[in-house]
């Protein structure tokens, strides 16, 4: 994990995996006490204080596709390494807020990374999931919500509409696209395109996409192999659904991606980058090829 960006992506995953709901992810820079803040917090399944007291211990992990969970070791040391601390609290049935806090001031301090990269992936992979983003310096702050995206009617899930957000969320961006009115015109322009509405009534007729963004899938670059399916299938005008999963179990052969090709059992790959996921839309996508990579079944689909 080198950038905050991974460990917001990692965290949320978390949420989604406690059957949250609602996940609400703020970043807030304070210049007058030189901090960064990342939260997370969600309402889903809830840790017993037993449990949040555990997370912290790298071989201790609730997930049965393997024996050690990183992600939180793995914040708090970079928090403390920067300066800064971990605060974790939970309720049982109500949902947890993960809190870690570096001193910019601080040469440890990780660096922002890219997270509308990140965000836009989590809108992108989980339209049912309620998404608040809010990102804070001193008394300035950008808001993004998914709930008052669904009131005006725009379809972030588009695969045309990944860009799109991303140029909304993106500072450097926002001549582009200054106001929700913006993103709503676009979300116009790609409406031609895509129509999610159909995709979503009928899941098994088209090729399904699941990318494995657990800690260990994140930091072996499954981001950019999942933004490349996510492009590439709408390019070439292939009907299919890509979303995001939590670890498969294969941590040694990361990045993992599962295929299910309208009636055919799944089939996972690993190892894929960018220059594999093109040859598995090519060749098995397109024409039913296999191609190497594949990881031999031993668990139910994901």
């Amino acid at each position: 994990m080198t950038d905050l960006a991974m460990h917001m992506m990692d965290i949320a995953q978390n949420s989604l995996r406690a059957d949250a709901r609602n996940v609400g992810i703020d970043i807030e820079e304070r210049s007058d006490d030189r901090t960064l803040t990342l939260r997370v917090t969600d309402d889903g399944k809830g840790m017993s204080r037993e449990t949040v007291e555990k997370l912290v211990d790298p071989f201790f992990t609730t997930r049965d596709t393997r024996r050690v969970g990183l992600g939180i070791p793995f914040l708090k040391m970079t928090c403390e390494q920067a300066g800064g601390g971990l605060q974790i609290t939970s309720t049982e049935g109500e949902g947890t807020t993960i809190e870690a806090t570096y001193r910019t001031d601080n040469i440890d301090c990780l660096p922002m990374g890219d997270v509308p990269g990140y965000l836009s992936l989590l809108l992108k992979a989980n339209p049912k999931i309620a998404f608040r983003f809010s990102y804070r310096v001193d008394d300035t702050e950008f808001v993004l919500d998914t709930e008052e995206l669904k009131e005006m009617g725009i379809e972030w899930e588009d695969a045309g509409m990944l860009t799109a957000i991303k140029e909304y969320i993106r500072e450097n961006d926002m001549a582009v696209i200054k106001t929700l009115d913006d993103l709503k015109k676009r979300q116009e322009e790609m409406k031609a395109r895509v129509n999610l509405r159909d995709k979503a009534e009928n899941p098994e007729s088209l090729v399904q996409v699941k990318v494995a963004m657990a800690t260990c899938g994140i930091a072996s670059g499954a981001k950019e192999v999942m933004e490349f399916f996510v492009t590439e299938l709408d390019k070439r005008s292939i009907d299919a659904v890509v979303t995001q999963t939590g670890c498969m179990g294969y941590c040694f052969a990361e990045p993992t991606v599962e295929i299910t090709l309208p009636g055919k059992e799944p089939i996972v790959f690993g190892y894929v980058d960018v220059k594999k996921a093109d040859k598995i839309i090519e060749r098995y996508i397109k024409e039913g090829e296999l191609v190497d990579g594949i990881i031999p079944q031993n668990y139910n689909t994901i």
